[in-house]
């Protein structure tokens, strides 16, 4: 029975003997892992190993044949959970990265809104030197002062 092209979390599941045990048990055979992994486009040559195979020695005819089946169910069905927690890990990873990509917008909306109160804060008394030097300079209390200096120690 060929397993090269099997995912890798399904030849793990064959080959730690596990469940494979059991089918092996169950219906009275020997199965073992035999062959070495080829990649998908590649195939052994003369003189190499074979590609990844499950070999299957039974008493019978009837017992190899009824191990296969059930193997092949099995293998069925470890692929279709592969697949579903490949699938599951995947969306978790999309997941993360959108609440990443959500945290670092919101952050950055923070830092330039306390920019924006910080440049708030010293346009705010730029104003009120402002309003004061006007209100001192329509009141005429004292001489005027030098320009680029202020009567208020506000700096």
């Amino acid at each position: 029975m060929p397993i090269n092209h099997l995912r890798s979390a399904v030849r793990r599941h064959l080959q730690s003997g596990g469940p494979a045990g059991d089918i092996s048990v169950a219906c009275n055979v020997n199965a073992e892992v035999r062959g070495r992994y080829y990649a998908p486009g590649f195939a052994a040559h003369d003189g190499q190993e074979d590609s990844l195979h499950l070999w299957v020695e039974g008493a019978s005819w009837y017992d190899v044949e009824l191990a296969v089946v059930k193997m092949k169910q099995a293998t069925k069905r470890w692929s279709a959970e592969a697949a579903a927690q490949m699938k599951a890990k995947m969306a978790e990873e999309v997941a993360l990265r959108a609440l990443a990509e959500r945290r670092e917008e919101e952050e950055k909306k923070r830092e330039k809104e306390r920019r924006r109160r910080a440049s708030g804060g010293a346009r705010l008394l730029r104003q009120v030197k402002e309003k004061l030097a006007r209100r001192r300079s329509d009141t005429n209390i004292g001489p005027p002062d030098p320009p680029g200096t202020s009567h208020f120690d506000w700096d």
